[in-house]
């Protein structure tokens, strides 16, 4: 019996450095001040899965860590994994520019 190969783990340490230049996604959509810088935040469930991750404060990624992360982001009306991909299509078409692939 053979046992079943391990998913590969993303890893993108120049995704979530960028993420730290961010805005906070709850900030941004709440239209609050931003009073802290942003750290990644893993998005629930996927941990796993690598370094699939949104921008958040110091603040809200406390809030995150207390509340069962499901309830925060019901609570901040928010989709992380869609928040995620709108973040990591801004960073890929940054590196794009950055290596003079666009324009």
């Amino acid at each position: 019996m053979t046992a079943a190969p391990k998913p590969e783990i993303l890893r993108e340490p120049r995704f979530l450095a960028w993420l730290r230049w961010q805005r906070c996604v709850v900030c941004e959509h709440l239209g609050l001040k931003q009073e802290t810088t942003s750290d990644p935040a893993h998005t629930p469930k996927t941990r796993i899965h690598g370094d699939i991750a949104v921008s958040l404060c110091r603040a809200h990624h406390t809030e995150e860590e207390h509340l069962q992360p499901a309830a925060f982001w019901t609570k901040v009306g928010i989709d992380p994994i869609a928040r995620y991909a709108i973040q990591h299509a801004r960073f890929e078409y940054e590196e794009a520019v950055l290596a003079g692939a666009w324009g």
